[in-house]
């Protein structure tokens, strides 16, 4: 064979081979190398919970008990969920017990005697709560600052309930009861002054040497408790 036609015929052959080189290259083999772009994350939706409403304390209230400093209100276990002081603000205690009856108190204004101070009677049926409006200056000049004596709200039950809520002392007497039962009971205390009604409870005084009692009343030829009031003082060496 001719030289210049066996150059012809290689240089021909290497062109072939570099044309296919070039496509395999640049073609389908690069192709199949590139990456593949990784799939987008996706965020989780949020789990959505319900909130649990929140328990008014005042929910669980099933009965009111007079005692010598407080009023307690108090649960099915008779545990105290809250307490009214009588040294404590009127606003507050109508408050708490318009928040327990749903309803808001009938207000009756009353005046000021020679023995007693004006006040309001704050009524939910057969509950009041009775504001002493004292003049705070005379408070202050006798020394009854934080004095039971003068308290600034005092409680009165004349029934046994009011709706769904128990009123009795602490030893579950109430209005209504029989007179001469609870009168004669060995945890109830007779004023030998006469000057109140036996007490079903009694307390000491913060200030004043006396005590304070949760009170029993009943009508001259009643055979029932007419009433239990808190706090009352408790003088037995004569009527003030």
């Amino acid at each position: 064979m001719p030289v210049r036609r066996t150059l012809a015929v290689g240089f021909l052959l290497a062109s072939s081979l570099l044309a296919l080189v070039g496509c395999t290259v640049g073609g389908s083999v690069a192709e199949s190398t590139t990456p593949s772009p990784a799939p987008a994350r996706t965020t989780p939706e949020p789990t959505s919970v319900d909130p649990v409403p929140a328990v008014d304390p005042l929910d669980v209230v099933v009965a009111l008990v007079a005692r010598p400093t407080a009023l307690e209100l108090r649960a099915s276990d008779a545990s105290v969920v809250d307490q009214i002081d009588y040294l404590g603000s009127a606003a507050d205690a109508v408050a708490t017990l318009t928040a327990l009856f749903g309803t808001d108190p009938i207000d009756e204004s009353y005046a000021a005697t020679n023995h007693a101070p004006a006040g309001i009677r704050h009524v939910w049926g057969t509950l009041t709560i009775d504001e002493r409006l004292y003049d705070e200056a005379m408070r202050a000049e006798k020394g009854l600052a934080g004095s039971l004596v003068w308290p600034n709200v005092a409680v009165y039950f004349d029934a046994a309930d009011n709706g769904e809520i128990a009123l009795s002392t602490v030893q579950g007497y109430a209005a209504g009861d029989d007179w001469a039962t609870v009168s004669a009971a060995a945890d109830v205390v007779a004023n030998p002054s006469g000057c109140t009604g036996p007490a079903a409870e009694l307390g000491d005084d913060p200030v004043e040497d006396t005590q304070v009692a949760v009170v029993l009343s009943h009508e001259d030829g009643g055979d029932a408790v007419l009433s239990v009031a808190a706090p009352v003082p408790f003088y037995t060496d004569g009527c003030v």
